[in-house]
Protein backbone atom coordinates (compact mmCIF):
# COMPACT_ATOMS: atom_id res chain seq x y z
CA UNK A 1 0.00 0.00 0.00
CA UNK A 2 1.27 3.19 -0.52
CA UNK A 3 2.89 5.46 1.77
CA UNK A 4 1.07 8.76 2.62
CA UNK A 5 4.50 10.60 1.15
CA UNK A 6 3.65 8.45 -2.12
CA UNK A 7 0.47 9.71 -2.30
CA UNK A 8 0.58 12.88 -1.63
CA UNK A 9 3.76 12.80 -4.86
CA UNK A 10 1.45 10.68 -6.78
CA UNK A 11 -1.35 13.40 -5.96
CA UNK A 12 1.20 16.47 -7.39
CA UNK A 13 2.48 14.87 -10.51
CA UNK A 14 -1.81 14.23 -10.97
CA UNK A 15 -2.09 18.03 -10.78
CA UNK A 16 0.66 19.12 -12.50
CA UNK A 17 -0.31 17.10 -15.77
CA UNK A 18 -3.55 18.22 -15.80
CA UNK A 19 -2.47 21.70 -15.15
CA UNK A 20 0.01 21.32 -17.99
CA UNK A 21 -2.67 19.82 -20.49
CA UNK A 22 -5.25 22.90 -19.71
CA UNK A 23 -3.01 25.45 -20.14
CA UNK A 24 -1.94 24.01 -23.44
CA UNK A 25 -4.98 23.83 -24.72
CA UNK A 26 -6.74 27.01 -22.86
CA UNK A 27 -3.95 29.20 -22.17
CA UNK A 28 -3.72 30.32 -18.49
CA UNK A 29 -6.28 32.37 -17.89
CA UNK A 30 -9.04 30.34 -18.87
CA UNK A 31 -7.50 27.65 -16.52
CA UNK A 32 -9.50 27.50 -13.34
CA UNK A 33 -8.02 25.45 -10.22
CA UNK A 34 -11.71 24.10 -10.36
CA UNK A 35 -10.99 22.34 -13.72
CA UNK A 36 -7.65 21.46 -13.23
CA UNK A 37 -9.13 19.40 -10.10
CA UNK A 38 -11.18 17.76 -11.82
CA UNK A 39 -9.04 16.92 -14.69
CA UNK A 40 -6.92 15.63 -12.13
CA UNK A 41 -10.06 13.14 -10.82
CA UNK A 42 -9.76 15.15 -7.67
CA UNK A 43 -11.98 17.63 -5.16
CA UNK A 44 -11.88 21.48 -6.69
CA UNK A 45 -10.50 22.14 -3.99
CA UNK A 46 -7.04 19.54 -4.08
CA UNK A 47 -4.64 22.57 -5.76
CA UNK A 48 -4.84 24.83 -2.84
CA UNK A 49 -4.47 21.97 -0.62
CA UNK A 50 -1.51 20.24 -2.36
CA UNK A 51 0.28 23.73 -3.76
CA UNK A 52 -1.14 26.52 -2.06
CA UNK A 53 -2.20 28.53 -4.99
CA UNK A 54 -2.71 28.52 -8.86
CA UNK A 55 0.38 30.59 -8.85
CA UNK A 56 2.47 27.78 -7.49
CA UNK A 57 1.20 24.96 -9.49
CA UNK A 58 2.09 26.99 -12.87
CA UNK A 59 5.43 27.78 -11.15
CA UNK A 60 6.00 23.67 -10.43
CA UNK A 61 4.86 23.32 -14.05
CA UNK A 62 6.67 25.83 -15.80
CA UNK A 63 9.69 24.33 -13.42
CA UNK A 64 8.87 21.07 -15.01
CA UNK A 65 8.65 22.50 -18.67
CA UNK A 66 11.90 24.21 -18.32
CA UNK A 67 14.02 21.26 -16.23
CA UNK A 68 12.96 19.30 -19.69
CA UNK A 69 14.46 22.07 -22.01
CA UNK A 70 17.47 22.64 -20.05
CA UNK A 71 18.35 18.55 -19.72
CA UNK A 72 18.27 18.68 -23.80
CA UNK A 73 20.07 21.39 -23.66
CA UNK A 74 23.03 19.90 -21.66
CA UNK A 75 22.68 16.97 -23.70
CA UNK A 76 23.53 18.19 -26.81
CA UNK A 77 27.07 17.50 -28.30
CA UNK A 78 29.62 19.39 -30.58
CA UNK A 79 31.17 16.98 -32.85
CA UNK A 80 35.60 16.89 -32.26
CA UNK A 81 37.46 19.06 -34.37
CA UNK A 82 34.98 21.52 -36.04
CA UNK A 83 35.76 25.38 -35.83
CA UNK A 84 34.07 27.53 -33.78
CA UNK A 85 32.10 28.56 -36.50
CA UNK A 86 30.74 25.38 -37.63
CA UNK A 87 30.34 24.80 -33.56
CA UNK A 88 27.77 27.47 -33.43
CA UNK A 89 25.54 26.33 -36.63
CA UNK A 90 25.76 23.14 -35.07
CA UNK A 91 24.07 24.39 -32.05
CA UNK A 92 21.65 26.82 -33.66
CA UNK A 93 20.54 24.07 -35.59
CA UNK A 94 20.38 21.42 -32.83
CA UNK A 95 18.46 24.56 -30.41
CA UNK A 96 16.01 25.05 -33.94
CA UNK A 97 15.11 21.50 -34.33
CA UNK A 98 14.59 21.08 -30.58
CA UNK A 99 11.57 23.81 -30.80
CA UNK A 100 10.29 22.15 -34.07
CA UNK A 101 10.28 18.78 -32.23
CA UNK A 102 8.69 19.76 -29.29
CA UNK A 103 6.01 22.84 -30.64
CA UNK A 104 3.53 21.68 -27.38
CA UNK A 105 5.95 22.57 -24.56
CA UNK A 106 7.58 25.41 -25.97
CA UNK A 107 4.15 27.24 -26.11
CA UNK A 108 3.45 26.20 -22.16
CA UNK A 109 6.58 27.39 -21.59
CA UNK A 110 5.93 31.07 -23.53
CA UNK A 111 2.60 30.80 -21.54
CA UNK A 112 4.01 31.20 -18.46
CA UNK A 113 6.84 33.23 -19.88
CA UNK A 114 4.26 35.84 -20.59
CA UNK A 115 2.05 35.12 -17.58
CA UNK A 116 5.60 35.73 -14.99
CA UNK A 117 5.09 39.74 -16.32
CA UNK A 118 1.74 40.08 -14.25
CA UNK A 119 1.16 39.58 -10.63
CA UNK A 120 2.66 35.74 -10.30
CA UNK A 121 6.21 36.74 -8.03
CA UNK A 122 6.76 32.76 -8.13
CA UNK A 123 6.78 32.51 -11.47
CA UNK A 124 8.13 36.23 -12.39
CA UNK A 125 11.19 34.55 -10.17
CA UNK A 126 11.74 31.00 -11.79
CA UNK A 127 12.10 33.00 -15.34
CA UNK A 128 14.36 35.68 -13.77
CA UNK A 129 16.49 33.18 -12.35
CA UNK A 130 16.19 30.97 -15.64
CA UNK A 131 17.53 33.53 -17.96
CA UNK A 132 20.16 34.74 -15.21
CA UNK A 133 21.38 31.46 -15.63
CA UNK A 134 21.49 30.78 -19.12
CA UNK A 135 23.41 34.11 -19.26
CA UNK A 136 25.64 32.95 -16.99
CA UNK A 137 26.17 29.68 -19.16
CA UNK A 138 27.07 31.54 -22.23
CA UNK A 139 29.33 33.30 -20.90
CA UNK A 140 31.14 30.49 -18.89
CA UNK A 141 31.28 28.86 -22.40
CA UNK A 142 32.79 31.93 -24.42
CA UNK A 143 35.33 32.99 -21.94
CA UNK A 144 37.39 30.31 -22.31
CA UNK A 145 37.12 30.98 -26.35
CA UNK A 146 37.90 34.75 -25.50
CA UNK A 147 40.94 34.02 -23.85
CA UNK A 148 42.65 31.41 -26.60
CA UNK A 149 41.91 33.86 -29.42
CA UNK A 150 39.32 32.47 -31.15
CA UNK A 151 36.87 34.76 -30.24
CA UNK A 152 36.89 38.70 -30.25
CA UNK A 153 38.23 40.24 -26.82
CA UNK A 154 36.17 43.23 -26.93
CA UNK A 155 32.78 42.12 -26.30
CA UNK A 156 31.21 42.01 -23.30
CA UNK A 157 30.27 38.70 -23.23
CA UNK A 158 27.44 39.21 -20.13
CA UNK A 159 25.60 41.79 -23.03
CA UNK A 160 26.44 39.13 -26.12
CA UNK A 161 24.49 36.89 -24.31
CA UNK A 162 21.72 39.32 -23.26
CA UNK A 163 21.33 39.30 -27.28
CA UNK A 164 21.87 36.12 -28.19
CA UNK A 165 18.99 35.01 -25.97
CA UNK A 166 16.93 37.84 -26.95
CA UNK A 167 17.23 37.25 -30.31
CA UNK A 168 16.34 33.34 -29.53
CA UNK A 169 13.22 33.87 -27.71
CA UNK A 170 11.79 36.26 -29.77
CA UNK A 171 11.81 34.31 -33.40
CA UNK A 172 10.62 31.54 -31.28
CA UNK A 173 7.88 33.48 -30.11
CA UNK A 174 6.85 35.20 -33.77
CA UNK A 175 6.77 31.39 -34.55
CA UNK A 176 4.49 30.23 -32.14
CA UNK A 177 2.18 32.73 -33.56
CA UNK A 178 2.52 32.66 -36.58
CA UNK A 179 4.36 29.66 -38.01
CA UNK A 180 2.94 29.71 -41.45
CA UNK A 181 4.68 32.61 -42.17
CA UNK A 182 7.42 32.75 -40.52
CA UNK A 183 10.34 30.64 -41.90
CA UNK A 184 12.50 29.51 -38.35
CA UNK A 185 15.32 27.86 -40.33
CA UNK A 186 16.10 30.80 -41.89
CA UNK A 187 15.41 33.18 -39.05
CA UNK A 188 18.04 30.96 -37.37
CA UNK A 189 20.71 30.92 -39.95
CA UNK A 190 20.28 35.42 -39.60
CA UNK A 191 20.87 34.86 -35.85
CA UNK A 192 23.82 31.88 -36.66
CA UNK A 193 25.28 34.48 -39.30
CA UNK A 194 24.73 37.55 -36.83
CA UNK A 195 26.50 36.12 -34.03
CA UNK A 196 29.66 34.53 -35.74
CA UNK A 197 30.06 37.77 -37.69
CA UNK A 198 30.35 39.91 -33.95
CA UNK A 199 32.42 36.74 -32.30
CA UNK A 200 35.18 35.36 -34.83
CA UNK A 201 38.18 37.77 -35.28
Amino acid sequence: MPTQVQRTASARRRLIAAATTLVAEQGVGNTSVAAIGEKAGMSRGAVNFHFGSKDDLLTAVAEEVTADFEARAYQRVVPEGLSVEDALRHLTTAHREDIESNVDRFRIFAMLFFEAMGPSPHLHEHFARLHRRMRSRMVETLQPLVDSGQVRDDIDLASFSLFVISAFRGLAFQFLLDPEHVDLAAGYDEIASAVIARLIP
